[in-house]
């Protein structure tokens, strides 16, 4: 949930960098966020997954990765300019964590083993 706040903050941040050098800091901290945000969503796909479908659900969050970079190109049609299209990348995150929130437990892990 951190790394998803921190994405989007760094990401508007950077809409308004005034100078090449606070572009270049900026862009450096949003992707310390971006790798923890990937590396979650591969962590939280494969967790819930018994080990014979662990190797198949890990590869399926490519597919998504995939999928949003042909819509960034579509999103990239409606926003012309490099600050619009930035800021509206970014707020994806916080619509993201938003949405995800409810759902998650303190680990998943912890949630299936109580079941059993």
């Amino acid at each position: 949930m951190v790394v998803c706040a921190l994405n989007t903050i760094f990401g508007c941040l950077t809409t308004f960098s005034p100078n090449y050098w606070i572009y270049v800091i900026l862009r450096f901290l949003t992707s310390f966020s971006t790798g923890g945000v990937g590396l979650c969503a591969f962590v939280f796909a494969i967790e819930n997954i018994g080990p014979t479908k662990c190797g198949i659900a890990g590869m399926s969050t490519f597919y998504f990765f995939s999928i949003g970079i042909a819509i960034l190109s579509a999103v990239a049609y409606v926003f012309q300019t490099w600050r619009e299209l930035y800021i509206a990348s970014s707020i994806s995150s916080i619509l993201f964590l938003i949405l995800v929130i409810p759902f998650l437990s303190e680990s998943p892990r912890t949630t299936l083993f109580a079941e059993e």
